[in-house]
């Protein structure tokens, strides 16, 4: 490197930089001769060179100063004026410690030339950043790029200053900027891991979904396979071995014993098959039978699923951890056969629990709850399949009994048209089964019944949910026939009538032999009517007889008071006659009948103050009670009345004599009748005597004719209404009146 002469030696010189003076003489001079023209142009080279230097070293950009050994600046240009605010003239010959701040003053010292050289191993084109200090007291960062040159044998220092406040900022951006960035890439990485995490866990939860989609859509396709209940087991078993890893499961069903043995194995054992094949709620403890009794026991909620599930990845330290009352709960023979892993999951149809999912392994954690809360949902699809398998077994059963039934069974649906007829159907009427199906109820019409009991047969049907009656329908060879009739409709779950079944009894034969039996029975009752009559009617006969022979033999002595005895004696006896003559007028009396819808609250509010004023004469209390819902009667009032008052003049003769005497009175309404109930705390009838109770002329009563009841039953016959009598000697009896229901839809505006 060319070695530049400080300004210091210039100006000693006489050179640009000093003053003028008297220059150094040249070699020429030296050796006392006139320079040469070479020498001349070489010093006028040589000085413009050095003026050419100085000026670009004044119009440098960046502060060059020049220091000597001893630290003191020699050299300061215009760049380093504007930088540190100090003219040349202020610092010239001052210590380079005078622009420095205070902290690089102690280096400097310490050894000028150590201050200078920090990273002295490259001082020449070496660069170090430090502060500087202006004149007006602030800092500023700066880099300074030291040279050195010697000149003989004083060594000089050259430093090129350069202010990096914009550099310093710059990088302090750039460096916030690089942190930034940084912070960016970590969270950006942080964000990745997590994404890539979150996308693992996704693919393993789609992959776990997946395999819980095939293996739920394989449980349902077996739906549609025709297999058997076994079948279907044995196969969903095996699914669920083979979805959970699980080395043993097995179904349970509940037997109709209430025995709750395996329907179906996947990996068990013959030891641990052959101890749980026959368990029973009875007299059996342990998880699997509390699972499927639905026996509750809160201590185990630690290892009960929310649908209440069992479920423990080591049963055995789960059973050691219990009190000895509750380890006896459990039988211990899944920890006996090695199982550490045990499920029991209930299998539900609904609300109802037929059987139970047992899972068990010899390793620990094959019975997490995620996969139990799966195998409860399987269990549910496989609970509906055992119900439904159940179903189909007593439809088929069903089916058989309807086929051997010896009543004739008809499905139609909500129109009326047959869709099933069983044999019993083909047997009675002669048609077959292919004949009748298709068709319209009514092509069994026999033209008995017309459109009106059609129309109250759908009336009744619609009101109550069912029908009974008696129908006379027509054969395939014409032959008419008798048969006792039920109908109910089958609903939808909604509630909709979709079909109608009847169950039908060919009742000709059993007609028949009752009208022999009613022809023999007649006949009985006329010989005991006859008998009765005679009995009744001959003994006042008898009497007057005997009265008028004594009357004609003593008539001339007799005297007029005894006359008038014999003769009062007579006249009773005539009245007597005259009463049962009444009597069996009355037994006529309401042969023809008005049948008419009767409102019942104005029937009972004429009718009940009459025998309230009668009973209460009597010292008798009477009581009522009168159902709302029973407004309507379909009866003939008259004789309904009639019937009403017999039985409560029966009533009140009952309980003559007795404390407290009693009678009540009850109307409601059941199963399409009005029921009247009449009650009383009378004496009583025996049972050997109840069974008479309706044979004409037979009385428990002092003075009764034994008409009353038998009239009773026969008008409520001709009402379509029936008459039940139960009693105890002592106790009292109760009287069951039931006449048809009303319907008010069919009263006219007159009624």
């Amino acid at each position: 490197m060319k070695k530049i002469k400080p300004e210091s030696s210039l100006k000693k010189s006489g050179g640009a930089a000093g003053k003028p003076g008297r220059q150094k003489p040249g070699n020429a001079e030296k050796r006392g001769r006139a320079p040469s023209r070479v020498e001349i142009r070489h010093i006028a080279e040589r000085r413009r060179a050095e003026e050419h230097f100085r000026s670009v070293v004044e119009t440098a950009c960046d502060g060059i100063i020049t220091v000597d050994s001893a630290g003191k600046i020699i050299f300061w240009n215009k760049a380093a004026e504007i930088l540190f605010g100090y003219p040349a003239s202020e610092v010239t010959g001052k210590p380079l410690a005078a622009i420095l701040p205070e902290r690089y003053r102690k280096a400097h010292e310490q050894g000028m030339r150590r201050a200078l050289s920090i990273g002295e191993s490259n001082i020449n084109g070496g660069a170090v950043k430090l502060e500087g200090l202006r004149k007006d007291g602030t800092e500023f960062p700066l880099e300074l790029s030291l040279a050195t040159w010697r000149v003989a044998d004083d060594v000089f220092f050259t430093g090129i200053v350069r202010d990096i406040t914009e550099r310093r900022q710059a990088e302090e951006e750039l460096q916030k900027h690089r942190d930034r960035l940084e912070e960016l890439v970590d969270e950006r990485a942080a964000e990745l891991k997590a994404v890539n995490a979150a996308l693992e866990r996704e693919i393993a939860e789609r992959t776990e979904t997946e395999r819980r989609i095939r293996t739920t859509n394989s449980l349902l396709k077996l739906d549609t396979q025709k297999v058997s209940l076994r079948e279907y087991r044995d196969a969903a078993a095996e699914l669920i071995v083979a979805w959970s890893g699980c080395r043993h499961v097995d179904i349970r069903v509940i037997e109709d014993r209430e025995h709750i043995p395996f329907a179906s194995c996947a990996g068990c054992g013959p030891e641990f098959m052959k101890s749980e094949s026959r368990p029973s709620p009875g007299t059996d403890r342990c998880a699997c039978i509390r699972m499927i009794s639905g026996e509750e026991d809160p201590p185990d909620s630690s290892v009960m699923t929310p649908d209440g599930s069992f479920y423990s990845n080591n049963v055995k330290q789960y059973v050691e951890g219990l009190t000895g009352a509750r380890q006896a709960r459990f039988r211990g023979v899944c920890t006996q056969c090695g199982f550490t892993s045990v499920a029991v999951v209930p299998l539900r149809y609904r609300e109802k629990v037929l059987g139970a999912v047992h899972l068990a392994d010899e390793r620990e954690g094959m019975a997490p709850l995620e996969s139990v809360q799966f195998i409860e949902r399987l269990a549910f699809i496989i609970g509906e399949a055992v119900y439904r398998f159940g179903i189909e077994g007593e439809r088929s059963r069903l089916v058989s009994a309807v086929g051997s039934t010896s009543d004739a069974v008809v499905v139609t649906d909500s129109r009326g048209i047959i869709q099933y007829v069983n044999p019993a159907f083909e047997k009675i009427t002669g048609y077959t089964k292919d004949e009748a199906v298709g068709r319209d109820m009514h092509f069994l019409d026999s033209g008995r019944h017309g459109k009106t009991f059609y129309r109250e047969l759908l009336e009744t049907l619609a009101r109550d949910g069912v029908w009974s009656g008696r129908l006379i329908n027509k054969k395939k060879d014409g032959a008419l026939y008798y048969e006792d009739c039920t109908m109910s409709p089958i609903k939808d779950p909604e509630g909709k009538n979709i079909n109608y079944v009847s169950v039908r009894r060919d009742v000709t034969e059993k007609l028949r032999l009752e009208s022999i039996a009613e022809s023999v029975n007649t006949m009985e009752n006329i010989g005991y009517v006859f008998s009765g009559v005679r009995h009744e009617i001959g003994n006042p006969i008898n009497s007057i007889n005997m009265i008028l022979g004594i009357l004609k033999s003593k008539l001339d002595v007799l005297p007029a008071e005894s006359m008038r005895h014999y003769l009062d004696r007579m006249t009773e006896q005539i009245s007597r006659v005259e009463y049962i003559l009444r009597s069996l007028k009355s037994f006529n009396l309401y042969e023809t009948q008005e049948l008419q819808d009767v409102p019942l609250g104005p029937f009972l509010k004429n009718f009940l103050p009459l025998v309230r004023e009668d009973l209460e004469k009597k010292g008798i209390s009477i009581e009522t009670s009168v159902d709302p819902g029973a407004a309507w009667a379909f009866a003939d009032p008259r004789a309904l009345q009639q019937a009403l008052l017999n039985i409560l003049t029966n009533a009140s003769d009952a309980v003559e004599g007795r404390d407290h005497p009693t009678v009540s009175m009850t109307v409601c309404r059941s199963g399409g009748m009005v029921r009247f109930r009449v009650r009383d705390n009378g004496c009583g009838i025996p049972e050997e005597k109840l069974r008479d109770i309706f044979k004409p002329f037979y009385t428990t009563k002092e003075h009764g004719t034994g008409l009353g009841l038998v009239i009773v039953k026969k008008m409520l016959a001709r009402m379509n209404g029936t008459v039940e009598i139960e009693s105890r000697k002592d106790e009292g009896t109760v009287v069951d009146i039931a006449v048809p229901e009303g319907n008010p839809d069919k009263v006219g505006p007159n009624h």
